[in-house]
């Protein structure tokens, strides 16, 4: 059963989560294991303004996001359908553009 899995945010969105820095995200009693998307779904609904500001228009998560599970990049995992369990961290990072 998953019980709790850690959502870590950057500076720049923590605002829109109530200031917190890190986000315990419990799934519910019954999951063994959940995909990274749900999740984030999950994230979303509780802290409506972090969408906005996360996804595109389509819905998607914006190109300059990147979510990592514990220290592996989710684009060389199966993305959204990247399984996690218990104890596993999701870090959020903003992605540095510029010239």
């Amino acid at each position: 059963m998953v019980k709790k899995i850690n959502i870590f945010l950057p500076a720049a969105l923590q605002p829109y989560a109530d200031g917190q820095k890190i986000i315990e995200f419990e799934p519910g009693p019954e999951p063994s294991c959940v995909k990274l998307g749900d999740v984030m779904e999950a994230f979303f609904e509780k802290y409506g303004e972090l969408a906005s500001r996360m996804k595109d228009k389509k819905g998607q998560l914006h190109r300059h996001i990147n979510l990592f599970v514990n220290d592996e990049d989710m684009r060389f995992m199966q993305e959204l359908d990247t399984i996690v369990t218990d104890s596993d961290e999701i870090h959020v990072i903003l992605a540095i553009s510029g010239g």
